[in-house]
């Protein structure tokens, strides 16, 4: 009877897994959309990204969940670089960049915010990365304050000198 495939359906494991990870992702959809504060959106948005990094089926949900909050990791990354955050500012740029490749812009803001931390070696890694995306212009990232760290280093001479003058 239906009744009774239902039931055998029900105690399958694997369905009761199926639905448990929907469960789940729809609570932290619904957490990432309802943040009310910075800290409630990162906390969650780094339990996505434990899923993300995990792999497999919840793996691939993450990641179409983090790809759907781009634009929210993006406007959280920039703010907390401006206000200083460095280390939550990279994690939301290096998340965003991961999920969502070929953003120059979030790219080259990973680099400051790992220039910030000074780390040197991925700030360049991104800043290469973020010319090859798109990003050339020289003359503001000359200036660029989140850089300074970088200024003498060869790695961003070469960068500067692939981009050419202004």
């Amino acid at each position: 009877s239906a009744s009774q495939a239902a039931a055998r359906l029900g105690a399958d494991p694997r369905v009761k897994g199926a639905l448990n990870l929907q469960a789940t992702f729809e609570d932290l959809h619904r957490r990432l959309v309802g943040a009310t504060s910075t800290e409630s959106l990162l906390g969650t948005l780094r339990e996505v990204d434990k899923f993300r990094k995990q792999g497999g089926e919840a793996g691939h949900y993450a990641g179409l969940l983090l790809r759907m909050s781009a634009l929210q990791l993006s406007q959280l990354g920039a703010d907390l670089l401006r206000q200083g955050r460095y280390q939550e500012a990279a994690f939301c740029f290096e998340t965003s960049v991961s999920v969502l490749p070929g953003n120059r812009v979030n790219t080259y803001n990973a680099a400051c915010a790992f220039a910030r931390l000074g780390r040197r070696d991925q700030a360049l890694e991104y800043l290469r990365q973020a010319v090859a995306e798109g990003f050339t212009d020289r003359a503001f990232i000359e200036k660029d304050p989140d850089l300074q760290s970088l200024r003498k280093e060869p790695g961003f001479i070469e960068i500067l000198g692939s981009i050419g003058k202004p």
